[in-house]
Order: structure tokens, then sequence, then C-alpha cells
């Protein structure tokens, strides 16, 4: 009986021991953190479109492009909300600029905006 207990007891201990190492231990790896802001945003005007591509974001579930025809608007242009890196937005005017910006979303919130292009 002895013996069983004691390995009872140190199975425990090396199951808490790995659980911790590997980012278990409860949390559930921690709570998730706000996306950073997305980089490397390219947009490629068409006739009457805009098709926009920016890179991944670790952590990011979805994100959303918020365009404008005032510079500096950021986050308080129309919005278009994507599941992936990558848009094509219809109904611009030929000959007008747009600015664009887009954020990365996930469960704790959004990213600061790209830089505008």
């Amino acid at each position: 009986m002895r013996t069983a207990r004691t390995i009872t007891y140190l199975s425990a201990a090396l199951l808490a021991a790995a659980g911790f190492a590997c980012g278990g231990g409860g949390g559930g790896g921690g709570a998730p953190q706000v996306p950073s802001a997305p980089t490397g945003l390219v947009a490629d005007a068409g006739d009457g479109q805009c098709s926009l591509t920016w890179n991944q974001v670790a952590g990011a579930e979805s994100y959303t492009v918020y365009y404008s025809t005032q510079s500096g608007a950021g986050t308080a242009g129309t919005a278009v909300q994507r599941p992936t890196n990558n848009a094509t937005i219809p109904g611009f005017t030929n000959g007008t600029t747009y600015y664009f910006v887009v954020t990365a979303k996930n469960q704790a919130g959004e990213s600061a905006p790209s830089a505008e292009v």
C-alpha cells in the first residue's frame, strides 16, 4: 500500500509539472491579447474598385478595412469586415482619391490601425 500511494503522489506531481511547463495549469494558456496592428497594406486601384492586401496578424480572427476620401480619417471612415487578409471593395468613383487603414480583431478587441495608404 505504501508503494502505491507514493506512486500516486509522484504521478500527480509529474502531471502538474508537465501542465505548468506546457502552459497549462488551469489558466487555459492565458487570456487572449489584442492583436498587433496590420502591416504591409497595399492598395491597387481598379475600374470603380480597389483591391487591398496586407500581412496576416498572429492571433487575428478577422480584419476591418476602413476607408474615406479624407486623409487621417482612420477608423472613423466606412468599415468593411473581412475574414482574411485581402479585400476587393467595389463602388468607388474613378478619379477620386480614397484612403485606407486596416485593423485586426479577436476576442480581446481591435488593434490599432495600420499605416494609411
